[in-house]
């Protein structure tokens, strides 16, 4: 894809949401009855899945963290430079 921002939604499987549930649970997001991460970037090319997601804390601030996943808790990974051509982020919107 071209270098322009992309919008990236990560689909965990069922055992990774439960076995991760504590330590991600500030930044799943659900929409439509689905749960998964919006990530600013994802890399793919590591032993474990990289993602960096951002999250906005009660003070109102901006945090962006990074994440290592394991590859076997992603269901499937879908990303585009406009967010309304990915179905389950139609009206997500990333903390401004």
């Amino acid at each position: 894809m071209p270098k322009e921002e992309q919008e990236w939604g990560v689909v965990l499987t069922d055992t990774g949401l439960n076995e991760l549930e504590g330590e991600i649970e500030l930044y799943v997001c659900e929409e439509s009855q689905k749960q998964f991460l919006l990530c600013k970037q994802v890399d793919i090319g590591h032993m474990y899945l990289r993602v960096v997601v951002e999250y906005r804390d009660p003070d109102d601030s901006l945090c962006e963290f990074e994440m290592s996943i394991p590859h076997g808790y992603v269901k499937f990974i879908v990303t585009a430079t406009d967010r309304q051509k990915i179905g389950f982020l139609l009206n997500k919107k990333r903390p401004a």
